[in-house]
């Protein structure tokens, strides 16, 4: 992969970006999805959605005017707060995750003066806005979980794409496996489910020990990023096929999964709140787009942008 690409399957804007306005929507069909309702005009996206632990706010990334920043807004409807105010054309940000109390954000940005991807930790207030990582080569898809004692990540550091983990104050870094990402730490610190390229066997979603010990399971082939239900019983994740990228849901002690929705063009980065609501990222009309569904009926709540 090109450093300067590794965005993660990576954006300012004003209060009109994100209108959020879930519970004056009308309910969209599921094969409405495809069509979305933007709320924001055609030059503004937003992507990475990320529910917090306690399910009323939702994070996520937006771009205007050729950069990017982190917003934070209440999933029941609200105006969005900018927790980050950049300027500079190029700069990214991507995959914002919660801390498992909800008071601090690790995302991947180069806005640093190397100008490569690295950890970064901001408060929910927007506040102690500090860079995580800062060693050699490219630091991106963060996850936060368990007893939030440690953040999985993605680097090439040490020349080769692996999955580490670091201490949230920079110490305690482990390298895990090779050729594996998008990792998602599971709700009791115990599990990482994660997108695995293998040299031999199938690519896809597997689970591994957060310690390292063991061998990593398949748990869905071709499943990607991966997001934990909040009672860490299943995984939603994107699966592409012959019938289009579609959310599925696997359960992790029998392995058995199901499909969540139709096909969604653009499909992405999935996040599981309480309550059964469940973010993701599409394009239904070619621009990125965040939606809001419920898991019980897999009907849209309402287009967020």
């Amino acid at each position: 992969m090109n450093a300067q690409t590794k965005r993660g399957p990576g954006s300012a804007a004003p209060a009109v970006l994100l209108a959020l306005a879930l519970a004056a929507r009308p309910l969209l069909a599921t094969a409405m999805l495809g069509e979305g309702r933007p709320l924001a005009a055609a030059q503004e996206t937003a992507q990475h959605p990320a529910i917090s632990p306690d399910g009323a706010k939702l994070a996520f990334v937006a771009e205007r005017d050729g950069c990017d920043n982190l917003f934070i807004a209440p999933l029941a409807g609200g105006e969005p707060t900018p927790l980050t105010h950049e300027t500079r054309a190029g700069v990214q940000i991507s995959t914002p995750r919660w801390s498992p109390g909800g008071d601090y954000l690790v995302y991947a940005s180069n806005k640093g003066p190397s100008g490569r991807l690295a950890l970064w930790l901001i408060g929910a207030d927007g506040k102690r806005d500090e860079a995580l990582t800062k060693g050699p080569g490219v630091d991106w898809m963060p996850s936060w979980g368990g007893d939030g004692h440690a953040i999985a990540f993605v680097s090439d550091r040490d020349g080769g794409d692996a999955l580490y983990t670091i201490a949230p104050d920079g110490g305690n870094l482990k390298r895990l496996a090779e050729m594996t990402y998008e990792p998602a730490v599971s709700p009791d610190g115990r599990l990482i489910a994660a997108y695995r390229v293998q040299a031999t066997g199938a690519d896809g979603l597997y689970l591994l020990a957060a310690d390292g010990s063991g061998q990593p399971r398949l748990l869905l082939e071709g499943g990607r990023m991966p997001a934990w239900t909040p009672d860490g019983r299943a995984v939603v994740a994107v699966k592409t096929d012959a019938a289009g990228s579609r959310l599925w849901r696997v359960d992790v002690a029998s392995g058995a999964a199901q499909p969540l929705s139709g096909p969604l063009a653009g499909l992405a980065w999935p996040s599981v709140g309480r309550g059964g609501a469940v973010a993701y990222e599409a394009r239904p009309q070619g621009r990125k787009q965040l939606f809001v569904a419920e898991v019980a009926n897999v009907q849209p709540v309402a287009a967020i942008l």
